[in-house]
């Protein structure tokens, strides 16, 4: 497996880097910084933050990183899959509409 970012400044930080480094990951690349999001996983990031976002202001702010971390886990795992497939399933039309 590979992790792939798109080189903007979060992705490409020393605290980044040295922790891809140190869990040996291996980083897909080079990629170009700001490039097109052809990729599904930047719509699931985005409901991912809208769930999170909506649960902190049910439940209140997380009391440590630990807390934020499993509140994320937990939104993560409860994304539905039939949005996941059909985002996979959209990668067809999304590659027609570049050419």
């Amino acid at each position: 497996m590979q992790f792939m970012h798109d080189g903007g400044k979060p992705d490409t930080t020393r605290t980044t880097t040295a922790w891809l480094a140190a869990h040996r990951v291996q980083v897909f690349g080079p990629w170009p910084s700001k490039s097109p999001d052809m990729n599904p996983i930047e719509n699931c990031w985005g409901e991912l933050s809208r769930r999170v976002r909506v649960r902190m202001q049910q439940q209140g702010m997380p009391h440590n990183a630990d807390d934020m971390f499993d509140l994320v886990q937990d939104e993560w795992v409860n994304l539905d899959q039939a949005y996941v497939r059909r985002l996979v399933l959209s990668m067809r039309r999304r590659c027609v509409a570049l050419f």
